[in-house]
């Protein structure tokens, strides 16, 4: 009987630690729970709000119609998208809706609610914008038209840890439209073009698409100066394998900061780009989206 009497001692002891050792850890363990999930929690939805913006073209719907135009039923169940079909390159026409949607913050919730980032637990403050390849985070760089940043809606970055940030790298679907095209180059006959800049710029590129159909010109050629055509020539190029093509000069701008570039072309077709909007690459205008979250 006395052993018996012992067993049940030590089986009381042993419940007992275990109690207190699942009650300790019962009330730890949530505490944990929650700091990672809120430390990790804005991470995916940044990712995905960026996704998003720049591979969907949006959303509305009422229940009984939809369709991709949210900007005229934003007072329907919408999602923002900034696309208009090919992934990585935004609209102009939707970017410019998203700026006057926010419209000085007066829908800044509306724009919470569309990108989802109200769920149950917490609503997630965000800023949006479009910046220039080369800007970080302690130095943001906003690409411009007419001075103004092109898309940068949402509350201040908070210097504090704790915020989420994605980036995408997009392009403009019309590379015309923050650009200034100016004087197109068409011509059988050698005719001087200049060109006002105030570097630095975001790129200058002198694009040539082919000669002029006029069979009694001679071979094309190009030749640009900076501020006079007696400085030393930025570019000498002659013959159609040369001289068609880009010619992205917006390193030599941008160190050499002329006020004037002068392009002279003989039997040459083509346009210049100068713009703010973004940097020149693979034919179009680019730039970052950025989300950050917090």
């Amino acid at each position: 009987m006395d052993e018996f009497g012992k067993l049940g001692l030590d089986m009381v002891i042993g419940v007992s630690i275990f109690m207190l050792s699942f009650i300790f850890i019962a009330q730890y363990i949530p505490s944990v729970f929650v700091v990672e999930k809120g430390e990790i929690g804005s991470q995916p939805l940044a990712y995905r709000t960026a996704a998003l913006l720049t591979e969907d073209p949006g959303y509305w719907t009422n229940g009984s119609a939809n369709g991709t135009d949210w900007w005229n039923h934003t007072g329907d169940r919408i999602r923002i998208g900034l696309t208009s079909g090919e992934i990585n390159v935004v609209n102009i026409n939707r970017i410019q809706k998203l700026v006057n949607f926010y419209d000085n913050s007066s829908n800044y919730t509306a724009i919470q609610t569309a990108l989802g980032l109200t769920p149950p637990q917490k609503s997630f403050d965000y800023n949006i914008s479009l910046q220039a390849f080369t800007s970080n985070s302690s130095s943001p760089e906003y690409v411009t038209d007419n001075g103004e940043p092109i898309l940068l809606i949402g509350k201040p970055v908070p210097s504090y840890s704790g915020v989420a940030k994605y980036e995408r790298y997009v392009v403009y679907d019309n590379v015309t439209y923050y650009s200034d095209i100016s004087s197109k180059l068409d011509t059988p006959n050698t005719v001087t073009y200049s060109y006002s800049v105030s570097p630095p710029v975001r790129a200058f590129v002198i694009v040539t698409t082919g000669v002029n159909d006029n069979e009694t010109a001679t071979q094309p050629w190009m030749q640009v100066w900076f501020d006079s055509p007696s400085n030393p020539k930025i570019i000498d190029v002659s013959g159609e394998n040369e001289t068609i093509g880009s010619f992205d000069i917006t390193d030599e701008v941008n160190s050499q900061l002329p006020s004037t570039i002068y392009v002279k072309v003989h039997n040459v077709k083509g346009y210049v780009i100068q713009t703010q909007a973004g940097n020149y690459i693979g034919g179009r205008i680019g730039a970052k989206l950025v989300v950050a979250l917090w």
